[in-house]
């Protein structure tokens, strides 16, 4: 056992090269926690990245913050 299970605060949505027209607001409909949109220029001080650029970006950058637990 890893020991005491953190419950989830929130659902973050990575960019889409083509949006889902009301996916987050279905998902946050029958979600417990809160669903957003991850904002990746937030985390990059506000680069100005096209969130088309972001989408394309994200599996790098989910395997960057990867952390093997073994």
């Amino acid at each position: 056992m890893y020991g005491a299970s953190q419950p989830v605060s929130a659902v973050l949505l990575a960019p889409l090269t083509d949006p889902v027209p009301g996916l987050q607001s279905y998902l946050d409909s029958y979600l417990t926690p809160d669903v957003q949109q991850l904002d990746l220029d937030s985390w990059l001080g506000n680069s100005a990245v096209v969130t088309a650029q972001q989408s394309r970006c994200i599996a790098a950058i989910g395997a960057a913050l990867r952390s093997d637990w073994s």
